[in-house]
């Protein structure tokens, strides 16, 4: 076994405490799950040049295919993140990934990884002996190829001495839907925000995911009001989540006034009573109101469940940051009907 894997063995799982997220992790990542983008659905890459200083680093990758049956890992670090950030059944259907780069006295191991056809979801972990702080910064997303466009959340946190567990979900969007994701993710640097200190590497990660199987069920939902007017799509059923697709229309004048305005549902309940959080893909919006590939997921929806009612909300943005409670306006609900 080699050194970088003998670090993630010996550590105690047993010692690593379990974090909820905050309310402020759970505003950054509604945040990041919105992206704005010109009517024309073109993806666009900003390259930034700056001058930095030469360090030497070295990376090396290994799969470790065996490394399941020697200790259940994967099983053990998941249970230390948040359970409202992932799906009671992700390590069932998870695929396998057990590789480990380490450069720069920074090991990042990508433990496993699902795709429901909707987003791509990996657990990884970071192994160091240097202070990275309590929620550390990763500075890439995966890249996937065929990708027009793409959002994401992600959750880290230093989960015990030297030892950080995470989760990246990733929602990217295709001109036509693929069987195979071909990934991957180049992380440059691993930042810690509370010395503003930044760890430079060369980590570098290359694997396929398979879509889970499912059903999709077409639908024309809508609900329209003086503000808005709200269209489901789709709703796709894997395992794994009950994803379901929209877009909607905002008032032009409204987006004139809030120019980063959008709509997110924030409440579904099914017809028995129990409500479910909604875990937000985000989206894309022109300039003129006209919000589309946007989607959220439900997990864990019993078989039993009939229908599901669902509460948007409009969210009057003029700019980027803090969304305060003034800032939002409940929708009437709409209620879908699932055929599973």
């Amino acid at each position: 076994m080699n050194e970088e894997m003998k670090r993630f063995v010996e550590i105690d799982v047993d010692t690593i405490e379990e974090k909820s997220l905050t309310d402020m992790q759970k505003q950054k990542i509604r945040k990041n799950a919105r992206t704005k983008k010109a009517s024309n659905r073109t993806w666009k890459k900003v390259v930034t040049a700056a001058v930095v200083s030469l360090v030497a680093i070295s990376g090396s990758v290994y799969a470790l295919p065996t490394i399941a049956s020697q200790l259940p890992f994967v099983e053990n670090i998941l249970e230390k993140i948040d359970p409202n950030f992932v799906p009671k059944n992700y390590v069932a259907l998870a695929t396998i990934i057990n590789q480990v780069e380490s450069s720069n006295g920074i090991d990042i191991m990508i433990e496993n990884a699902v795709y429901d056809g909707t987003t791509l979801m990996v657990a990884y972990a970071i192994h160091s002996d240097k202070d990275l702080g309590e929620q550390p910064l990763i500075d890439t997303m995966f890249d996937i190829k065929g990708a027009t466009a793409a959002t994401g959340a992600s959750s880290l946190e230093k989960s015990a001495d030297g030892f950080y567990t995470g989760m990246i979900k990733m929602t990217p969007t295709f001109n036509k839907e693929l069987d195979v994701l071909q990934i991957i993710w180049q992380p440059e640097k691993i930042s810690n925000p509370d010395t503003n200190e930044t760890f430079e590497g060369d980590w570098s990660f290359t694997f396929t995911m398979d879509t889970l199987p499912g059903k999709s069920e077409h639908l024309k939902i809508t609900s329209t009001d003086d503000q808005a007017k709200i269209q489901i799509n789709k709703v796709n059923y894997t395992d794994l989540s009950t994803v379901i697709q929209y877009e909607f229309n905002i008032d032009p004048a409204i987006m004139k006034k809030h120019p980063l305005s959008s709509i997110h549902f924030v409440k579904a309940i099914d017809n028995h009573g129990n409500e479910y959080e909604i875990h937000d893909n985000g989206g894309a919006i022109s300039e003129d109101g006209h919000g589309f590939d946007w989607s959220f997921a439900l997990y864990n929806l019993p078989e039993d469940v009939a229908t599901v009612t669902l509460t948007a909300e409009i969210f009057y943005v003029s700019q980027s940051g803090e969304i305060t409670s003034d800032m939002r306006e409940l929708l009437e609900p709409i209620t879908v009907e699932l055929n599973r």
